[in-house]
């Protein structure tokens, strides 16, 4: 029943205005006893879905709300666009990768 909040850091430099940034907030499940840092990001993700404007930094997400098993491992990460979906920045807009596991 607690939610998750999934923040990070905006991208710099920040496009000049009139241009937007979204963040799309991918994550993977990790297979039973796959390395995280080996996931497939070629197949879809878990989960998709999009930062709001007011407050582009950060997702509140109830785990059951969006089929998050409770005691699987998943990597999670944002990738950084515009309003025409091209992704800013190095990496094709991708942030670090971070990992967490689903408690009981």
């Amino acid at each position: 029943s607690k939610e998750i909040m999934f923040t990070w850091n905006a991208i710099t430099p920040l496009p000049t205005l009139p241009h937007t940034v979204r963040y799309k907030l991918l994550i993977w499940e990790v297979p039973e006893g796959s390395d995280p840092d080996e996931v497939d990001r070629r197949r879809k993700p878990t989960i998709q879905c999009w930062s709001d404007i007011r407050d582009p930094l950060s997702i509140r997400i109830k785990p059951r709300t969006i089929g998050l098993r409770a005691g699987s491992t998943y990597v999670w990460t944002v990738q950084a666009v515009d309003e025409n979906g091209k992704a800013y920045g190095s990496n094709n807009g991708y942030a670090e990768s971070f990992v967490m596991r689903v408690r009981r």
